[in-house]
Parts: C-alpha cells; sequence; structure tokens
C-alpha cells in the first residue's frame, strides 16, 4: 500500500540545492523500489509536490562519518539501513543502487525488496 500524505514544511531538511523529506515514514516503512518511486512521485511535503527518489551521489551528499547512524545531524528521522536510490545497476536489470547509512556504503539490492526511502527535490523547483 502506498501511503501519501500532506506533511508540513518542517518536516524537511535543506541542504545546499536539494530539501529532503525527513519525517517518521523515514524510519518506519520500508517500499519495494517501485513502490518507493510512487511514493516519492506522490508525496506533498511543505506544498511542494516534485519529489523523487535521489541519486547515489545525492544520498551519499547526506552522510556523516562521524555521527551513528552515518547521515547529518541535521536529520531527525534516520536508521541504519538501506535507503533506495533512483540508480539502475547496469549490469543487472533486476537489482538497484542503494545507500547503506550504517556504515555509509553503496550496496545493489533486487528491486523486489523492501528497503527504506527518503525522498528529495530541487529546492530551485
Amino acid at each position: 500500500m502506498i501511503v501519501s500524505a500532506y506533511l508540513m514544511a518542517s518536516d524537511s531538511v535543506q541542504m545546499g540545492n536539494l530539501e529532503w523529506q525527513d519525517t517518521h515514514e523515514n524510519k518506519s516503512m520500508k517500499l519495494h523500489w517501485a513502490e518507493g518511486n510512487i511514493y516519492c512521485q506522490e508525496l506533498i511535503l511543505g506544498e511542494h509536490t516534485d519529489w523523487r527518489l535521489p541519486t547515489i551521489e545525492e544520498l551519499l551528499s547526506i552522510s556523516d562519518n562521524t555521527q551513528k547512524p552515518s547521515i547529518h545531524k541535521s536529520f531527525k528521522y534516520v536508521l541504519a539501513k538501506h535507503y533506495w536510490t533512483s540508480n539502475l545497476h547496469i549490469a543487472d536489470a533486476t537489482k538497484i543502487w542503494a545507500v547503506n547509512f550504517n556504515i555509509p556504503a553503496v550496496n545493489s539490492g533486487n528491486r523486489s525488496l523492501q528497503t527504506y526511502v527518503r525522498c528529495v527535490r530541487n529546492r530551485s523547483q
């Protein structure tokens, strides 16, 4: 089941050109990759509707090796777990790249597995 919600602007973190979802769903909701994609596309947060799954590079940009979980201290809803990216695995169409905020590290996972999602949007839009 896809959950789409209208959330307050305080439920996001702004870093550079990006605005990140920071809600309890980031810790509690595991989705298949396709569901995560739809969830971000349907998310309404702070009156914005242009949310999407982040790239590997974008997710790694919020990592912080001095924190446990390894994510910037501005985020409230964090787990030392894998979060989906929008990057497809070129050599294996059944896999998608995910960032693990335990280390941080980039790993591929089967798109049918359920893992966590943190949506992002470009602030200039």
